[in-house]
């Protein structure tokens, strides 16, 4: 067991491609946001442990556990699944010493600060990361988290989440057996900037409504159409030509649309739509991120000018432009990189 006293943290992630293709073989490219997930915890006297979730939930919540992974409330839960990411994390933990900890799972760097609501950068998976480099040894932080995180998630998701909150920076992520990570470069010159519709969505609904319809063999050829420009951003990408991987993420975006409209998903509503239109109209790129449907999008192109007259256009539509970039460190523990 690895449980000390002490404070890890790891970054939230944006999907750049690659989303929903990923999750049947194609290469994702997903990149560590600036906004970090922190996991505290104190060995203390007693037999009580305490939980608190800030952010997610208000208030501190008793439990005992039997150092076997097994968790008994104490308190009753504002809902049922307040605490399921933490008792997911707990199983996966070895040899659980049985004493009292108190245990804090700080996601507020995920919320907006006006509406208290959650932005869609991967606050589940950079909890889970930064609590398992508590939990665990280092070299089964990864293993261990994205185990938890696909318990937590019912069996949906592919790891490219987990993956960048473990590895920071720009990453080419592919969900074999083991996953494959690649750190890649940003190209010069080509710009950006996020935003966030307002809409909160949930990635695991969308998974298995896709995972449904692919049970239709005439469903699968826009999947295919996506992956292959999934895989062709995938190869330009570490050519550093900011021009070229501009119009590769056009082509990819066209493939997800033509996909978004085979399948029905809606990665296009709550006002991604407007937005891409808008975006094209200038010379740039706009995507949603991830499932869609709300959460975040990405404004890409090599016109920094475009960009910036992009985000008063985007603020008319409805969408807010995020203070988020890239972080180049992955999950850390008491200071150090795990």
């Amino acid at each position: 067991m690895r449980i000390t006293e002490g404070h890890a943290s790891a970054p939230g992630k944006a999907v750049l491609a690659g989303e929903y293709a990923v999750l049947h073989g194609a290469p994702a490219l997903a990149m560590a946001i600036n906004r970090r997930a922190h996991a505290r915890l104190r060995i203390v006297d007693g037999s009580d442990s305490e939980l608190s979730m800030p952010g997610l939930v208000d208030g501190t919540f008793r439990f005992r556990h039997d150092g076997a992974g097994n968790i008994k409330w104490l308190d009753s839960a504002p809902r049922d699944d307040a605490f399921a990411l933490f008792e997911c994390a707990w199983q996966f933990a070895p040899a659980i010493t049985p004493a009292a900890v108190q245990v804090s799972l700080d996601s507020r760097e995920f919320f907006d600060s006006a509406s208290n609501r959650k932005l869609g950068l991967g606050s589940s998976a950079a909890l889970m990361v930064a609590l398992c480099a508590l939990l665990q040894p280092a070299n089964r932080v990864a293993t261990s988290a994205a185990d938890a995180h696909r318990l937590f998630q019912d069996g949906a998701g592919s790891g490219v989440d987990i993956a960048a909150a473990v590895h920071g920076g720009l990453i080419e992520f592919s969900a074999s057996e083991p996953p494959q990570v690649q750190h890649r470069q940003w190209p010069d010159g080509l710009h950006l900037q996020f935003f966030w519709s307002g809409v909160a969505v949930s990635t695991p609904v969308r998974i298995r409504q896709l995972d449904k319809q692919l049970l239709d063999p005439a469903r699968l050829s826009s999947l295919a159409t996506l992956s292959t420009a999934a895989s062709e951003l995938a190869v330009c990408w570490p050519t550093a030509n900011a021009a070229a991987v501009q119009q590769q993420f056009l082509n990819y975006n066209a493939a997800l649309l033509a996909f978004d409209q085979d399948q029905g998903l809606g990665i296009y509503q709550g006002g991604h739509d407007k937005m891409r239109s808008a975006a094209e109209s200038i010379g740039l790129v706009y995507k949603p991120c991830g499932a869609g449907g709300g959460d975040i999008g990405v404004a890409l192109g090599i016109d920094a000018d475009a960009l910036e007259r992009f985000v008063d256009q985007a603020k008319q539509i409805g969408f807010t432009a995020l203070n988020a970039g890239l972080d180049q460190s992955g999950v850390d523990c008491n200071g150090r990189q795990v």
